[in-house]
């Protein structure tokens, strides 16, 4: 799925129900025929040779289609699906009328293991998963909103890190204001991970909200449905191994920390009510460490650095031409929701995409605290 995720092999056995390249049986049985002058002998270790080939395949495919039924049922898990087990243990029901079949295959036998075989590999459309990461006022808010205002509603979802932070209603307000926001641990990275999970398997998600001025999580949630391409913003999502092994391209947003830091002043003098003293006092406590820890070391775990943010104008086309071309593929691949969306995507005026990637005005950037 992801090049930094080690899974076990689950493609199709290609020497399931098929002729393939000779293995030992094969020419332990060409060694024994050899020998043989006798028709009737000869007919009779042909029939061996081939009924020993028969309990091998059964053998092999077997373990293949059980090994597939596990692995099923933990992304049914991690999906939130409450019926798990019971598509576990129907498939392996599957599994074992498929061996039986190729134990024994006479008349419509191997046609039947075929079908039961390629409903266990039924190719399904995975979603395209970016990470976009920064630090604090680099601009990637802008381009993740640019990415999806290209791609249109129905090619893409968007999902903010800012959304998973822990709710602090168990503490008193004078505790919560005195929280570090930019650490890791400040944030639910495990339901951001699960949710993303249940977006590749087509499920739809209740992305949480959260109440900046009170710091605590809103009782409404947002529902997010499935899309071709799921794009996960924020300034640590490159920081957690788990998330970065669910993507399949990493961006870092990547601006001179003058730049940031007056645009986070401006943001917090404007648009959040803050004195100079305490959006100082802030950055210097915790958003400037926080940004040498965390941040800028999983610049390293990036696939692209994009220098300027959202004006840098040739990078948004650059990735908005290779997802149209991933979503064109997964359009032929019968995606859910795909049909038109790459057609949305290529009608987008990529110069117009990437104006709206200018300097962000004030609460256009990260919502964080």
């Amino acid at each position: 799925m992801h090049q930094d995720a080690v899974k076990p092999d689950l493609a199709p056995q290609h020497d399931v129900l098929g002729v393939v390249e000779p293995n030992e049986i094969d020419l332990a049985a060409a060694r024994s025929l050899e020998s043989v002058d006798e028709p009737g002998l000869l007919r009779e270790r042909q029939l061996r040779c081939r009924k020993e080939r028969e309990i091998e395949i059964a053998r092999r495919t077997n373990g293949a289609l059980r090994a597939r039924a596990e692995h099923d049922r933990e992304e049914d898990v991690l999906a939130g699906r409450e019926d798990a087990a019971q598509r576990c243990g129907e498939r392996l029901v599957h599994a074992s009328d498929a061996n039986r079949l190729l134990r024994h295959p006479e008349g419509q036998g191997r046609v039947d293991a075929r079908s039961i075989v390629d409903s266990f590999y039924e190719v399904r459309a995975r979603p395209f998963v970016i990470g976009i990461a920064g630090g604090s006022g680099s601009g990637k808010t802008t381009i993740a909103r640019s990415l999806a205002a290209s791609l249109g509603a129905e090619g893409c979802a968007l999902i903010e890190q800012d959304a998973y932070y822990r709710d602090l209603s168990r503490l008193p307000f004078d505790e919560r204001t005195k929280v570090n926001f930019d650490h890791p641990d400040s944030l639910e990275l495990e339901l951001l991970g699960r949710h993303v999970d249940a977006l590749s398997a087509g499920h739809a998600i209740e992305k949480p909200r959260y109440d900046f001025e009170h710091h605590v999580r809103a009782p409404e949630a947002e529902r997010v449905e499935p899309r071709p391409v799921i794009l996960v913003e924020g300034i640590l999502v490159l920081v957690d191994a788990g998330l970065r092994a669910r993507m399949d391209l990493k961006l870092f947003v990547d601006t001179a920390a003058d730049l940031r830091v007056i645009r986070r002043i401006r943001r917090d003098l404007e648009a959040r009510g803050r004195t100079f003293e305490q959006v100082r006092r802030q950055y210097y406590e915790t958003v400037r460490p926080m940004h040498l820890a965390f941040v800028e070391p999983s610049k390293a775990h990036a696939d692209v650095i994009i220098p300027e943010g959202g004006e840098n104008r040739v990078a948004l086309d650059l990735i908005l031409g290779r997802v149209r071309e991933f979503i064109r593929e997964y359009r032929a691949r019968g995606g859910a929701h795909a049909a038109g969306a790459a057609d949305a995507a290529g009608a987008a005026d990529a110069d117009g995409a990437a104006a709206d990637g200018a300097e962000p005005g004030p609460g256009l950037e990260e919502h964080r605290p």
